[in-house]
């Protein structure tokens, strides 16, 4: 499309800079998880790097997309249950409990989010955030290679539709 509305030139920046997007995205979670590994291991980074590049490739090409999207599955509990894990321990060690906290937090208006009020000069606005969480959530799941391709391994487009409405509640659990 953006050949066709502007000119091969804009086309071809448009690539250039979604390659450059995901590869950093790729190294920025090679690297992180690599970096967890590395500490915990006492293995030099560049190898568990390696390490893990290669794992992620074998198996790729070996198990497919069946794989990655059972590598994925795994990845939402993991976070979810250090999520958790982590909430329990953070309120376990309060002073004053859970209780305490929300105390705290209503009082110095922590948990107002997005503001009572419609400005134009607001920072955040209920319609605002509305809006660019909308834009954003299409972004990423209606026009990204990545979440475009999951839903294409679906076996039925009732499948892929599916998958794009649960989208939104899994991404808000991590």
């Amino acid at each position: 499309y953006a050949e066709k509305r502007f000119n091969n030139r804009v086309r071809v920046l448009l690539a250039l800079i979604f390659v450059l997007g995901k590869s950093l995205h790729a190294g920025l979670v090679v690297y992180g998880g690599a970096l967890a590994l590395s500490i915990a291991t006492n293995i030099a980074l560049p190898w568990v790097i390696l390490m893990v590049g290669l794992t992620a490739i074998v198996y790729t090409c070996v198990g497919g997309l069946k794989a990655v999207i059972w590598t994925d599955v795994l990845q939402l509990f993991v976070l979810s249950g250090a999520i958790i894990l982590m909430l329990v321990f953070a309120v376990s060690e309060l002073r004053g409990g859970l209780g305490e906290a929300v105390r705290l937090s209503a009082e110095n208006g922590k948990f107002n989010f997005v503001g009572d009020r419609l400005s134009v000069t607001a920072r955040l606005t209920l319609p605002g955030v509305l809006v660019g969480a909308f834009a954003a959530w299409l972004s990423q799941k209606g026009v990204d290679q990545v979440n475009t391709q999951l839903y294409l391994a679906g076996k039925s487009a009732k499948q892929a539709r599916h998958s794009l409405l649960l989208a939104p509640l899994i991404s808000i659990i991590v």
